[in-house]
């Protein structure tokens, strides 16, 4: 006896297990400007973060990441609790480093070279 799943079904699946392999790989600090960076995220991506204020007020916030898949939470550490996606951060508990500056992925056309006869 053969199981069909709809195609929808299927396509669902491999979204979510692309979105939480995402974030798995990630790695999380803030910066000494009161921002929390999350690495190792899909380039160019919306992601929602779910915040909890300093007075236990919840909220959320848009995030798009950058060409090298990081996004930068500005004034996070002003918050309890951040979710992005599935990892919840407590911006007190995180290190402190230095945030370098994405200078893209920008990937060159390769050109083709003609050979040369002798």
């Amino acid at each position: 006896m053969s199981i069909k799943f709809p195609v929808s079904m299927l396509a669902i699946a491999s979204m979510l297990t692309l979105a939480h392999s995402s974030i798995a790989a990630a790695e999380v600090y803030k910066t000494s400007t009161n921002q929390v960076v999350v690495t190792g995220l899909t380039p160019k991506q919306k992601y929602e973060v779910k915040t909890v204020s300093a007075k236990d007020k919840a909220g959320t916030r848009k995030v798009t990441t950058n060409t090298c898949g990081e996004a930068v939470v500005s004034s996070a550490t002003k918050y309890k609790s951040l979710v992005v996606g599935t990892e919840t951060i407590d911006p007190t508990t995180l290190p402190t480093k230095v945030h370098a500056r994405c200078t893209g992925k920008k990937t060159k056309t390769p050109t083709a070279t003609p050979p040369t006869t002798k």
